[in-house]
């Protein structure tokens, strides 16, 4: 795959982490682990995928180092264990047999001596390996195209496309959403967030796109919130608007060179 389908596939894969991270929290209610996205999550990694039906158990490989291995259970604990896929079996669903064991009942009772991580540890490590496995590296034609994209979609008035421009220049150049004071309904508005010469909070750059009138703005630097809004609402000019604003995104790529890697 080449940059912008490697920079998605990132964006696709910590999106989906932070969806599994919110219910495996320490705080968060077993019941509501989503256990269909995390299954999503690992397989957006190719990993191989072993169903022990008898034990009713889902386990996926993340690293096959002969008889030991590295191992993810699928349930609401998810944890990552590096050892064999039988001693995995036993400990997760032993049998009757299995547990009048006593050497194998300590086995049962604690797993710390193979467990490597678990809940959102590994969810983090499972996103690591995926985001460290994408060739995120870049050219200046990479930008170009990206910037093409979006200038074309907004022309076209295509929300979708204007939309996953702005996502990937966002992702490049690190855009967060702002405080709420910032947002606006049927906006999507992203931008660095910082102190303002008078200590106020500053947003730029940045961007503000009303996805109801496909029109899109630049910020370069904005602490005074009534001009903000002022902008916002069209009483007051952006720094630029329209197709030029890509160019500006363009140019910030260019003179930062940002390095992308994981956000764990």
């Amino acid at each position: 795959m080449g940059f912008k389908e490697n920079l998605l596939q990132k964006i696709a894969i910590e999106k989906l982490a932070a969806q599994v991270l919110a219910t495996v929290e320490p705080q968060a209610d077993a019941a509501k682990f989503d256990k269909d996205a995390a299954r999503r999550l690992i397989e957006m990694g190719g990993f191989h995928h072993l169903a022990l039906k008898d034990r009713d158990l889902e386990l996926y490989i993340l690293e096959d180092k002969g008889k030991k291995k590295k191992i993810v259970v699928l349930d609401n604990g998810l944890a990552i264990y590096d050892t064999t896929i039988d001693d995995v079996a036993m400990r997760k669903s032993p049998t009757v047999k299995e547990m009048v064991n006593l050497r194998n009942a300590r086995k049962i009772l604690s797993d710390s001596d193979v467990r490597v991580s678990k809940r959102t540890d590994s969810v983090r490590t499972l996103k690591t390996i995926m985001v460290d496995r994408l060739d995120l590296t870049y050219t200046e034609s990479d930008i170009d195209g990206i910037a093409y994209d979006g200038a074309a979609a907004l022309e076209s008035n295509d929300m979708d496309g204007v939309m996953e421009s702005l996502a990937l220049f966002s992702e490049i150049l690190g855009f967060p959403e702002p405080p709420k004071i910032f947002r606006a309904a049927h906006h999507e508005i992203r931008g660095e967030v910082g102190k303002g010469s008078t200590g106020s909070i500053r947003l730029g750059p940045g961007f503000i796109y009303d996805r109801m009138r496909n029109t899109l703005k630049f910020i370069h630097f904005e602490d005074d919130l009534e001009h903000y809004m002022q902008i916002l609402h069209g009483d007051a000019s952006a720094d630029a608007q329209g197709v030029e604003v890509f160019k500006h995104f363009k140019q910030l790529v260019l003179d930062r060179k940002p390095v992308l890697t994981d956000a764990a």
